[in-house]
């Protein structure tokens, strides 16, 4: 038998745990979980499964993130295309902006119209070559100064008065153009009134004739309904005449048939045998001598269950009892094969026990060889052996 023990100094002895049993238990306990789930008792664990199903979900995982990205992707490039005209559009309204405001200060500017030079005070002064007080041009200039234009009198009154009379004249002429503006539109829109007045006095007339043409047509088909009604409650009153009429029929007919009165004789025929298109049922005796064989039968029946039952019943009792046999033999074994390994377990321990006392003897003889022989070493010491 394999074991394993541990000394310690003092003389005592303890005893370990064998190898065996170590190994018995470390098996059992890795069987307890195999054995308690039946997946893994039965087919096992099918590892390249799951590793299959692990691989699908990260693809599908790694698939999703990758949409995910090309979607964000897409959206910050839609959002960066959409800030881009944004600023186009920012950035054209403002230049825009800048070219409208240039132009009215262009317009703004009097000096940079062309009829502001007509009425400028300052217009001789600056662009006229100088001239002395008399208006002779002063000496080292050309000829050409000494041209006078009409425009250039502004001090002449006859030119601001010119100015005035047209000035009266456009204004009244544009005033005479707006009243005949505003006389054609009131014509117009008195014309227009009076063509809606008779639209809607023509649509009103429509709206009228239409409306008396729906009155009349739905008298007409009230008046037609009424007298459909009329020929239907006809209708229907004559076919309950019918009805009522065939319904007496059928009953006198019921009445004064044998075969419609279902009468036994008439299922018999000439020799005596039943007709069996003609068969109305059979009669009292007859039915009575039925119901006495279905009781007998019945009769039969239960006496037949019943000996099932008994029989039953004891098959069930020799069961029990073979059965109970069976558990009293099999309890003497168990407890017989408890006796032995009783016995055996005890003469495994008388073992272990008397070579644990063996053990102690030997090592008590071999300390007291030991104890002997050093003192016969240990006598010479400190001794003289002159």
């Amino acid at each position: 038998m394999a074991h394993s023990s541990s000394i310690r100094f003092g003389g005592t002895v303890s005893m370990g745990i064998t190898s065996k049993q170590a190994g018995i238990k470390q098996r059992e306990q890795g069987n307890i979980p195999r054995m308690l789930e039946s997946k893994k008792r039965t087919i096992g664990i099918d590892r390249s499964a799951l590793d299959d199903a692990v691989a699908m979900h990260g693809a599908d995982a790694e698939a999703r993130a990758a949409r995910d990205a090309a979607m964000v992707a897409a959206m910050q490039a839609a959002a960066a295309e959409a800030d881009a005209r944004e600023a186009e559009e920012a950035e054209r309204a403002r230049s825009e902006l800048e070219a409208l405001r240039g132009a009215w200060e262009a317009q703004r500017d009097r000096g940079s119209r062309a009829e502001w030079d007509l009425s400028d005070p300052s217009a001789l002064s600056r662009d006229l070559p100088p001239r002395d007080a008399d208006g002779t041009p002063l000496p080292g200039v050309g000829p050409s100064s000494g041209q006078v234009f009409e425009g250039e009198r502004l001090e002449d009154p006859s030119i601001d008065q010119e100015a005035r009379r047209q000035l009266i004249e456009a204004n009244d002429a544009l005033l005479r153009a707006k009243a005949a503006h505003a006389a054609s539109e009131r014509a117009a829109e008195a014309a227009a009134a009076a063509a809606a007045a008779a639209a809607a006095a023509d649509a009103d007339a429509r709206e009228e004739d239409e409306a008396a043409a729906r009155r009349r047509e739905l008298a007409r088909i009230a008046q037609e309904n009424r007298a459909l009604a009329r020929a239907r409650a006809l209708e229907r009153e004559a076919e309950k005449r019918r009805d009522e009429e065939e319904r007496l029929a059928s009953l006198k007919a019921a009445r004064e048939s044998a075969m419609l009165a279902e009468t036994h004789g008439v299922a018999a025929g000439a020799g005596g045998r039943i007709r069996r298109d003609h068969f109305k049922g059979m009669s009292q005796e007859q039915m009575e001598r039925l119901r006495a064989v279905q009781a007998s039968q019945m009769a039969q029946l239960q006496a037949q269950r019943e000996a099932e039952k008994a029989a039953e019943a004891a098959a069930a009792a020799t069961a029990a009892a073979v059965a109970a046999d069976a558990d009293a033999r099999d309890a003497a074994e168990a407890e017989r094969r408890q006796q032995e390994q009783r016995q055996y377990l005890a003469e495994i321990k008388a073992q272990q026990r008397a070579d644990r006392l063996r053990r102690q003897r030997e090592e008590h003889g071999r300390r007291e060889r030991f104890d002997e022989t050093a003192d016969g070493v240990l006598s010479c010491f400190g001794k003289s052996l002159r």
